[in-house]
């Protein structure tokens, strides 16, 4: 749920350069291969949302990408499966009842990819992901990021960010971050 901003370090780099990156970062909380991968999964689709491809086109290359990055590194077959939901399979053919949202790190991938798939815009993707119950804040929250990069910040209900303590502060952090990545 913190992994995104890592995106404007590693976008643009190999594959296999941006997964050790993700490693040794996801590493600090949750160090377990899954959620490394949980991780690079999530991230190589910001990235392609980042370089502006539509949601469908930045899916199926994100799961062609990865399945690639799996052959390339000799991912275990034991972990991939763990994946199937969202990469061996498309993850729109599970249905909104069966998604959880417990805060492990395969319910939180596939029920934000599925809602951010499903839904048209930030709010219905957000309140999707919340109205799963569970932990709410870490879905809203990879979703969210989702769906921010997506939709843009005019995307955002005006009044969820004005209703944000420290609105101003937070806009300034963003501003100074998109001088430092985005030139």
């Amino acid at each position: 749920m913190r992994i995104l901003p890592l995106l404007f370090e590693i976008k643009g780099l190999r594959s296999a350069e941006q997964f050790e990156k993700i490693w040794q970062i996801s590493a600090l909380t949750h160090k377990h291969i899954r959620a490394a991968m949980a991780c690079f999964i999530y991230l190589k689709l910001a990235e392609l949302i980042f370089l502006g491809l539509a949601k469908e086109q930045a899916y199926t290359e994100m799961r062609n990408q990865i399945s690639k990055f799996w052959e390339d590194s000799n991912f275990p077959d034991s972990e991939r499966i763990h994946f199937n939901s969202t990469i061996l399979h498309d993850i729109r053919s599970k249905s909104y009842a069966e998604l959880r949202s417990s805060g492990y790190v395969i319910d939180s991938l596939e029920s934000s990819l599925w809602c951010f798939m499903e839904k048209d815009n930030y709010k219905d993707i957000v309140l999707a992901i919340i109205n799963l119950g569970e932990d709410t804040d870490t879905g809203a929250a990879i979703a969210g990021g989702l769906a921010g990069l997506y939709y843009g910040l005019e995307g955002i209900p005006k009044d969820w960010l004005l209703n944000l303590a420290r609105y101003e502060d937070i806009k300034l952090l963003i501003e100074k971050m998109a001088r430092r990545y985005l030139d």
